[in-house]
């Protein structure tokens, strides 16, 4: 299934268990990531793989061609990382951004990519993790989506919210 089929499984699976903004910010991850990768980034900086102008390069599974700046792999897992973990322990947190470190580890291991492409492609899932929750708002803390929940709370990511009628206490300083 890999990677890029990953993230909409993970989606339903919020949507399932009525944490339906966060259902749609991982579904709305993919075309993000499409877009920004293919349409901007890979347009703008054309380095292809290391098997394709490193003489030396150890490809394990790896294709020579094609553009590696920056990894997809690495744009979705740090994107994933980051829309999952307002709803996790700390603990949890730590595997997941582990997991997501060890992800891009591994696309350099097979010989896919250098390690700045990894770099980039966390900055750009980072990235669109966080736009995401600032356009969905979804909460920035792992309380139970739906539960108690208010515009006014301030656990919860709401910056696009017309109604609020008070600024928050950071804005001004």
């Amino acid at each position: 299934m890999g990677l890029l089929g990953t993230v909409p499984v993970v989606g339903a699976v919020a949507f399932l268990c009525k944490k339906r903004r966060l259902a749609v910010a991982l579904f709305l991850s993919v075309p993000a990531k499409l877009i920004l990768e293919r349409r901007v980034i890979k347009k703008l900086v054309e380095r292809e793989r290391p098997g394709a102008f490193l003489p030396d390069a150890i490809l394990r599974d790896a294709s020579r061609t094609g553009l590696a700046f920056p990894s997809g792999h690495a744009i979705l897992a740090f994107a994933l990382a980051g829309l999952l973990s307002p709803y996790l322990s700390d603990k949890q947190r730590k595997v997941l951004w582990a997991l997501a470190l060890f992800n891009g580890i591994g696309r350099i291991y097979l010989g896919a990519h250098l390690p700045l492409d990894i770099v980039a492609g966390a900055g750009a899932g980072i990235g669109i993790g966080g736009a995401l929750k600032l356009l969905l708002g979804v909460p920035a803390s792992a309380k139970k989506e739906g539960q108690g929940e208010s515009q006014n709370d301030p656990h919860t990511i709401n910056t696009f919210d017309p109604s609020l009628k008070t600024k928050p206490s950071h804005v001004g300083r």
